[in-house]
Formats: structure tokens, C-alpha cells, sequence
């Protein structure tokens, strides 16, 4: 009994600090688009909206939207359309979030509310993994970790796909694992059923193919002689019932491609290959919307990514190498931190090894190196399937502080983990209810932060409720806008017009709020809100966007 309370009130502390922080957040960029695409998924069973991102995480976000049957728009653009270009169908998603359905606050909480299902669900098994692995202390630690961790608080309260994939990759990886000590071929199904809803999740996860194959070659070399093909027929059971998971997903999806001839013109022609691609591309193919998804991601990603800021500077595609491991320096609390160093430190049993935490290593490593290596330089929620597998390495030290075979624990060692606790906990607390903005002490805070790492790592366009709540307070009636964002201010109450050209470089009279993205966007134009910056703002809301009070010339 015991027992079940103390994993009871870490799992009840990151629901009720989840609701706060996501009642409180107006709609970020991408959410929108995902809650209607996964509402049409779930209603007309169509896969072509939004098919940047597979469908799995959007269709369990709607559907607490079926009880209250939003409207849709009748006339939205053709498949042709939103396939090639899904900003295209921006119109469409927005109408569905923002106008036809009253509040967007009400529309945005009853899709965020399965995110924080998914969030506490990864919490519980990196609990339950660690302590399978380094027993019952190793897993309270593991649970204290991932659910007073801010990022993971963060977005676990938002519409979007980071935190499903984070699961399903954390469970495939170890559940494959399980799989190939226990070769049988229900341990065998049940890691490719969770593949499977990995590869649904994200395209990201397509990284576990490679990964899984990895650990079976390993396995295989260090097996018996007469059993070393056994690794490769559990990847062989689990790549196959991975590909039934994922096509059920997509309501059993098949159509021909039909990509842009021009697209295929990079297919080698030696062999048939590109007569082959061509022929394929007229043919009815398995989930021709998921291919559809990996083509415009590997076409962007050829094309030079998103523009991305780090340390100061602003890069028109990204390509930062250091991005990743900044982020995961600046953005880990501090607690965390410590007790992953001291948990690389151990020695005697519990040090660090291969042949037991072999799997954690390498998928957090590849996970890094692949997000290291891309030009999506836009947030840490790239690396968050990171996450999960340092927190059960990190749970080593609580076993190792009670001392294995000690007929008392050591007090030293169990003070140092409490006070890493407390400090975690004491970190995440100070920064409710913006976890999104989170950044740790020795990064300065949010406000230290935002000169090194911007875009989702700070201000994501979640500060509308904020700003409506400070503009009311202080009597302020109309506002001067320049908002990264994706929400229409309006929706949210905001009496607003943007600003102009010659606002923007000032001088002007009026109340003025510039989201920090667009005052660290120069590259346009460095005179931009120069003048502004000059005068302090009467508010900073919710770190994300500043406020100027410059009416009737008081300068205030």
C-alpha cells in the first residue's frame, strides 16, 4: 500500500501541474492544424490532412472532440492541394479551432487533455522500467524525475506529437529488449505492436528501425552459435507487426502516390530503378498519405530547414551542431543534471554497463546524433524521446546510495539525491504555470534564456491569455501587435491592428506588444523595434511577449 502512494502523488502532482500550465497557454503553432486533421481522421476517415506528421497522436487528441461535434468546413482545398502545400489548408484548420466553434479555449482543453494522459503514461513507465531494472528506490527516483521535469510538464499540455513519440520509442526500444531475452513470439509481437504505434506517432521513430536491428546484431554476436538467428527473427516478427500497426492506423489506407514526376527525377536509373519508381508511383501502394508525409519531410529537409536562432545568432536553415546538447544543458534542471553525472560516476554494481543499460545508451545517443545532424534547429522537443532513457540511467544512484548488502543506507549520498530532488522540484514549481519558457538557474531563467534558444523552446505563440489578462488590468483598450504566432489574437479577446512599417522603427505614440521571436528576428531589417528596446516594457507577459505603454507620449 505504501508503495502505491508513493507513486501516486508524483503521477497526481504532474496532472494537476499539466491542467494548470495548459489552461493557461493560448494555442501554439501547430496545434490547430493537428486537431482538425486528426478530428477528420477520426470522422471521415481521410489521412490527407497534415500529412507532415502521421496520424496517431492527432486522432487520440480529437477524440474527446466527438462528444461535442465541432463543425467542419464543407468547401475545404482539394487533396491534390493540401498534399503539395499543407500551410494551404490553413484557412480550413483555423476556422475549425478559432471561428466556427466558439471558444478556442474550450476546443483546445478537451484536445489537450489525452496529451496529459500520454505524458503521465510515459511517467509511469519510466517508473515501472527503471524499477524492473535497478529496483523499487531506482523507481520512485526514475518517476520523481520524468513528472517534475518542466519540458515534459510542458508538452504534455499541448496538441502536438513530441510527447507520443517520446512513449512509443521508450517502449519499443525496451520491450524489444525484453523480447530478445525471453525469445518468444508473443514478447516478440508485442514490441512490433509498439513499434508500430511509434512509426504512427512521428516520422522520427523511423529511427528505431535501424536502431532495433542494432541491438539484435549485437545480441547475435554475443549469443551461442546454434542461436544466434533467433535476434533476427524477433526483428523480423516485430518489423511485421509493426507495419500492420502502422497501416491499421491509417484505417487501412491504400491509393497511388502519385508524387510530382519532377520529384522522382533523383532515383538512379541504373537497373530499371527509376522506371521501377514511376510505375510504383501510378500503382495502389499501402498508406499513400504516410508517404506522402516522408516526402515532404525529406524534400524540406533537402531544401535547408527552418530558420533557427542560437547563442545570438539567427541562421536562415539552421544547421547549428551544438544546438541539441545546449539545449539539453540549458533546459535540464539542474537536479536532473547532477544526478546523471553522479550516476555515470558509479562504480562497484551498479556502474555503468553495456550488458545492462546497452539499449538506454544507445537509443538516447542516436536519438541525440540525429537530431544533431539535421537542420531542424527549432526545440528541445526534438530531443525529447531522449528523455525517458537518461532518467532511468540517472535512477541508478538511488540504489546506490542505499548500498546494496548494507544493513543501514548511506546518509550522505541519500541527503545529496534529496536535495537534487528538492532542487528540481523547487525549479519547476518557480516557473508554473509557463513550463514551455523553463530554462534552469544557470541559464538565467527564461530571461538568461532567450539569448541562447528561442522558437519552441520559449515562446511558442502561448502568450495571447496572458496578454489579454495584463491589457485589461491595465486599461488598455487597442494594441499594437507584431505576434509570432500562429492564433488569431481576436479569438482570444484581443482588441488589436499590426504594426506598421514606421511603428516598427519608431518612434510612435500608442501601447505597443512585440513577441520576443520578433525581436530577435533582425536578419530583415536590425533597426526593427530598436527604438522600443531603448524604453523598458511595463510587462514582460508570461516571458514570451513584451509590453509598451507609450500612450499619449508618457513613455511609460
Amino acid at each position: 500500500m505504501r508503495k502505491e502512494v508513493l507513486a501516486a502523488a508524483p503521477a497526481l502532482a504532474f496532472v494537476l501541474l499539466c491542467v494548470g500550465n495548459l489552461r493557461r497557454a493560448s494555442a501554439t503553432v501547430d496545434e490547430a492544424n493537428h486537431l482538425h486533421a486528426g478530428y477528420r481522421a477520426l470522422t471521415e476517415g481521410d489521412f490527407t490532412w497534415n500529412t507532415e506528421h502521421p496520424p496517431l497522436g492527432k486522432m487520440l487528441a480529437a477524440l474527446p472532440l466527438l462528444a461535442a461535434s465541432p463543425e467542419v468546413r464543407a468547401d475545404p482545398p482539394s487533396v491534390d492541394v493540401r498534399r503539395r502545400d499543407p500551410a494551404r489548408a490553413r484557412e480550413t484548420f483555423d476556422a475549425f479551432v478559432f471561428r466556427d466553434n466558439g471558444s478556442p479555449e474550450t476546443l483546445l482543453l478537451l484536445g489537450r487533455l489525452p496529451v496529459v494522459a500520454l505524458g503521465l503514461a510515459l511517467c509511469l513507465a519510466v517508473g515501472r522500467v527503471a524499477q524492473a531494472r535497478h529496483g523499487g528506490a531506482a523507481g520512485l527516483l526514475a518517476l520523481l524525475l520524468a513528472t517534475l521535469d518542466p519540458n515534459l510538464l510542458a508538452h504534455s499540455g499541448l496538441v502536438t506529437t513530441d510527447v507520443i513519440v517520446a512513449l512509443f520509442s521508450f517502449l519499443s526500444v525496451v520491450l524489444f529488449s525484453r523480447a530478445l531475452d525471453r525469445r518468444a513470439p508473443r514478447a516478440d509481437a508485442a514490441a512490433g505492436l509498439v513499434l508500430g504505434l511509434a512509426l504512427a506517432s512521428k516520422h522520427t521513430a523511423l529511427l528505431l528501425l535501424p536502431l532495433l536491428a542494432v541491438l539484435a546484431l549485437v545480441r547475435s554476436l554475443v549469443s551461442p552459435r546454434g542461436s544466434r538467428m533467433r535476434p533476427f527473427l524477433s526483428l523480423g516478427v516485430g518489423y511485421a507487426a509493426a507495419f500492420l500497426v502502422l497501416w491499421a492506423c491509417h484505417g487501412f489506407e491504400t491509393g497511388a502516390p502519385r508524387f510530382e514526376p519532377e520529384k522522382l527525377d533523383a532515383v538512379p536509373r541504373a537497373a530499371g530503378l527509376r522506371s521501377l519508381a514511376l510505375a510504383l508511383n501510378e500503382s495502389p501502394l499501402p498508406m499513400p498519405s504516410y508517404l506522402w508525409g516522408l516526402r515532404y519531410n525529406v524534400g524540406f529537409s533537402r531544401q535547408g530547414g527552418w530558420p533557427a536562432f542560437f547563442l545570438g545568432h539567427d541562421s536562415a536553415a539552421g544547421g547549428f551542431l551544438a544546438y541539441y546538447p545546449v539545449a539539453l544543458a540549458v533546459k535540464t534542471p539542474l537536479g536532473t543534471l547532477a544526478l546523471l553525472a553522479a550516476s555515470f560516476a558509479l562504480r562497484g554494481p551498479l556502474r555503468l554497463s553495456l550488458r545492462r543499460d546497452g539499449d538506454l545508451l544507445l537509443a538516447a545517443s542516436a536519438f541525440l546524433a540525429a537530431a544533431v545532424f539535421s537542420r531542424i534547429n527549432i526545440g528541445l522537443r526534438h530531443v525529447l524521446p531522449v528523455y525517458p532513457f537518461l532518467w532511468v540511467l540517472a535512477s541508478r544512484v538511488a540504489p546506490a546510495a542505499l548500498g546494496s548488502g548494507r544493513p543501514t543506507p548511506r546518509l550522505a549520498p541519500l541527503l545529496a539525491i534529496g536535495a537534487c530532488v528538492l532542487a528540481l522540484g523547487a525549479s519547476t514549481l518557480a516557473s508554473f504555470p509557463r513550463f514551455l519558457a523553463y530554462f534552469n538557474e544557470a541559464a538565467g531563467g527564461a530571461e538568461g534564456g532567450r539569448r541562447i534558444l528561442l522558437d519552441s523552446n520559449l515562446d511558442w505563440g502561448q502568450g495571447l491569455i496572458e496578454l489579454r489578462e495584463t491589457l485589461a488590468a491595465r486599461g488598455i483598450e487597442r494594441v499594437k501587435l507584431h505576434y509570432f504566432g500562429s492564433a488569431p489574437p481576436e479569438a482570444y479577446g484581443i482588441s488589436w491592428e499590426p504594426m506598421t512599417r514606421e511603428e516598427e522603427l519608431g518612434p510612435a505614440e500608442g501601447a505597443f506588444a512585440v513577441s520576443v521571436m520578433s525581436l530577435a528576428n533582425v536578419r530583415a531589417d536590425p533597426r526593427r523595434f530598436a527604438w522600443l528596446e531603448e524604453r523598458e516594457p511595463v510587462a514582460k507577459v508570461g516571458h514570451t511577449i513584451w509590453l509598451w505603454d507609450l500612450r499619449g507620449g508618457s513613455g511609460r
